[in-house]
């Protein structure tokens, strides 16, 4: 009798431990729903895809952000399970180089198109808001120091425990801000004779980054033939 209620309880004990790891591992970003986040480090700092995305190079992510603007704002896109591609706010997907496990500057890329092996990332539920983020190969993401570097080696994708720099917030974010467009570039592509007027014009309409309409609209009037 008595074995049978040291059984018992052992078997209790382990339906409880069993539904706590479930719990931990189950909800996570699911619960949250697929969408637009920042993601915090445990310094309290962002995550920066250095010009909105499409860098190829060393230099393609800084965690030194201490507010959240563009550059900060990524896409989590399901692929199954805890497993999502991060996209940048230009449509670019972040790249594990070789899956992960990568101790130098070059770990990370921003420049993908498409989502491929080195493109997917598990989520992994540290209670909260809070993840660690795993690379295809079962690494995971390091915020060296803790977060605050504005240049190479901001993160590293060698670490195969978690631990304080592994740990991640998710920040849910609204809906994207109306596009904004670079005048002299929309101006220049739409109307090459008359692109400095154009600029000037733009400009004085709404500044140096205006409404995509609005600068639209401004070419429209101005450099019809």
């Amino acid at each position: 009798m008595r074995g049978a209620t040291r059984r018992t309880a052992g078997i209790a004990v382990l339906a409880l431990l069993l539904c706590g790891a479930g719990a931990v591992s189950g909800g996570g970003v699911q619960a949250a729903g697929p969408g637009a986040y920042a993601i915090r480090t445990v310094g309290g700092r962002y995550l920066t895809a250095v010009n909105g995305g499409g860098v190829g190079g060393a230099n393609a992510l800084h965690t030194d952000a201490t507010q959240i603007q563009a550059w900060e704002r990524f896409t989590l896109v399901p692929l199954g399970g805890d497993r999502f591609a991060i996209q940048t706010v230009n449509g670019r997907y972040l790249t594990a180089v070789n899956g992960g496990g990568v101790g130098g500057a070059d770990s990370i890329h921003t420049d993908a198109t498409q989502i491929q092996g080195w493109e997917q990332f598990t989520f992994v539920a540290l209670g909260g808001d809070a993840y660690a983020i795993q690379t295809v190969n079962g690494r995971y993401l390091t915020a060296v120091n803790g977060g605050g570097v504005g240049g190479p080696g901001a993160l590293h994708t060698d670490a195969t425990q978690i631990q304080a720099w592994e740990r991640f917030t998710l920040v849910p974010l609204g809906a994207a801000p109306p596009p904004q467009a670079d005048c002299a570039s929309c101006a220049a592509a739409r109307c090459p004779a008359c692109a400095g007027a154009i600029v000037l014009l733009c400009i004085a309409s709404g500044g140096p980054g205006v409404d995509a309409g609005a600068c639209q609209a401004c070419i429209d009037a101005n450099c019809r033939r």
